[in-house]
């Protein structure tokens, strides 16, 4: 079926229908017709019905843009740990997970347990993946993947990881 809106039928601002040769004015409620086998069979459309057509069509839409799905996707980062050699205020080993979407820092300006954690559990160094070991990871760590020259781009200590996040973008754990 095709769709003839109202403004074909307004040749000069009003509306006319053409039929057995007879011109006769469409209805104001009419917001066009639709035609069907070739133009023969014509059926008239109200405005409540186009504009519920528009809202169902708006309806999908919207839900297809809010669908969340719950299995998170995988998103490639690496892991970044560091020294900071400043005395104040930052001194110490610092961790990020760093992707091309975001950048979370894992102890810097609170500490983030479970991504902590993870890290330890899916990169282990003979350390016991726990809070208080994070500092000594973090240093082995940093032996365990150094920098091998100067022109290298990657920052220092950062080997490939992969890390699970939700539609948000925020990971929740490295695999």
């Amino acid at each position: 079926m095709t769709f003839l809106p109202r403004k074909i039928y307004e040749p000069g601002g009003f509306a006319y229908l053409f039929t057995d040769g007879k011109c006769k004015p469409l209805a104001p409620h009419l917001a066009g017709l639709e035609t069907s086998h070739g133009g023969t069979r014509r059926r008239e459309v109200p405005w409540t019905e186009l504009m519920e057509r528009k809202r169902e069509r708006q309806r999908e839409r919207l839900q297809r843009k809010r669908w969340f799905d719950p299995e998170p996707s995988v998103v490639p980062c690496y892991v970044w740990t560091f020294f900071n050699r400043q005395m104040i205020p930052y001194h110490g080993w610092y961790c990020y997970v760093v992707s091309r979407h975001f950048e979370i820092a894992v102890n810097f300006r609170g500490f983030r347990t479970d991504l902590a954690e993870s890290i330890m559990r899916e990169i282990p160094l003979g350390i016991l993946p726990v809070r208080e070991c994070f500092t000594q990871w973090m240093e082995a760590f940093a032996n365990a993947y150094p920098r091998h020259h100067l022109i290298d781009k990657r920052p220092a200590y950062s080997p490939i990881a992969r890390t699970e996040s939700t539609a948000t973008r925020k990971p929740s754990t490295v695999v």
